[in-house]
Order: structure tokens, then sequence, then C-alpha cells
């Protein structure tokens, strides 16, 4: 299979790179799953689907996933994962265009100084403006990545598509919440940050000593909560979780 092909009728092609990786992407032209979340799909695939010894790894993005084969793997056996994902990808459909009721996460968030000159610039917008564009906007988990415990998160409108910054930080705090391209992102880890800090969220998203380590999953819905230096502070101190905060 040189050429993209379409993967059943779900809007989504599949491409086979020498019987070592399949890549699916997503179509720039709408389908029936336009817009769903890739990620959310694969996990569901994995935990539902009978494991298949051709499949030895699945990494998925918001636009393209990657399905690592097994060496040597037959025609007979790339046909039969072919058609797993496409069997998958039908009752994902049904399931994801009758479940429009995705869990939705409060995050609380202090919306203290940071890189709000750069902010303004770009956007053409007041801090106050921006903020309140973002309490109104409800977010959705895109995918994890970069490191353990970073969410993406999608739904921005365009002129919120804050640039990178040329320059990274070295360090951004534990729980940051930053702008970058399209997405809005939590550094669940204090680490590097080459997007713009806005503000931290009051409560523990990443906790290593559980399976799994986040709760949030992609395809949920996310709605920002302004909270005050004092909350945060609060908070913090008590440890708070993500499931304890929006219990």
């Amino acid at each position: 299979m040189s050429n993209w092909l379409p993967l059943g009728d779900s809007g989504l092609v599949i491409n086979n790179f020498a019987n070592e990786f399949l890549l699916v992407r997503r179509q720039p032209a709408t389908g029936p799953l336009a817009d769903f979340s890739l990620p959310a799909w694969c996990g569901q695939f994995l935990e539902q689907q009978s494991p298949l010894a051709s499949i030895v790894n699945i990494i998925a993005t918001e636009v393209e996933v990657c399905v690592q084969l097994a060496e040597q793997t037959s025609t007979a056996e790339l046909g039969q994962v072919i058609a797993e994902l496409t069997s998958s990808l039908a009752a994902w459909r049904d399931e994801e265009l009758a479940a429009a009721s995705a869990r939705i996460w409060r995050l609380p968030v202090c919306f203290s100084e940071y890189d709000w000159i750069a902010v303004e610039q770009a956007s053409g917008l007041l801090r106050s403006e921006v903020i309140e564009r973002l309490l109104q906007t409800r977010l959705q988990v895109a995918m994890f990545g970069f490191l353990p415990g970073f969410v993406y998160l999608t739904g921005l409108a365009p002129d919120l598509h804050i640039p990178r910054k040329a320059t990274p930080d070295v360090r951004s705090p534990r729980g940051a919440l930053a702008l970058g391209g399209p997405y809005v992102g939590v550094y669940s880890l204090p680490s590097p940050a080459g997007w713009h800090v806005i503000g931290t969220i009051g409560v523990e998203l990443l906790e290593i000593d559980r399976l799994p380590p986040i709760v949030l999953r992609p395809g949920d819905h996310v709605e920002l909560q302004s909270i005050s230096i004092a909350q945060l502070t609060e908070l913090q101190s008590s440890k708070v979780n993500v499931e304890e905060f929006n219990s």
C-alpha cells in the first residue's frame, strides 16, 4: 500500500510503510469523525480490542496515529490489523456521536504575573479580555505529550493562538498554565517552557503513585475557574487533586 487510502468511511486515511508501521491520519476534509479524538479512540482500542501479536505499539497525537508492527508481519496479518482498526472506528463512531455527555472538569487557575505582556501584544487584547475569553471557553483534552502529565487542550479562538517563544524559559513552575499556538497547556511538572505562562492551576493533575497517573482523558472537556492567590496557596498546601476539587 504505497498511497494514502480511506480507512472505512471514517474520513481518516491510512498508509503502510514497508510493513513496519501504519500511519492513520486525519483528513483536512470533513468526515463522520472529522473532529473526534484520535488519542481517545486509541485508548479504547487498546483497552477493548483483542491483543494482536502483530501490533507492537500505538502512538497517538491529535492529527495522526502510528501503529508499530512486529517484524516480518505478513500480508494476511496486516489485513487483520487494518480490519480491526476499521471495525473499532465504526463502533467508536456510534459511541462518539451519541456521547455528547463527555466528562467535564473544572480547573482552578490563579491568573497571576508571568508572560502577559507578550500575550497582549500577540493577541491585541488586554489581559482582562484574554482571561474573560478563557473562562468562557469550554476546552477539550486533545492529547498528552512532551513530558509526563503535560495536557494539550484545544478549543481556543484563533485570535488567542499565541506563537511559541523564540527562546524557551529554563524552568516553569509545577502546574503552570500556558498558551502555545492553538493549545492551552498544563505543565504538571516543573520543566523548561517554550509557551507563554499565564497562571497556575491549584490542583494536582499528575499522581505518579496511581494507575492511571492522570484521570483526565482525551475527549474530556475542561472549564477554567479563576481563583485568588490565597485560594491557590490553600489548595496547593492541601494537595487537593482534580477529582477532589470536582467532587
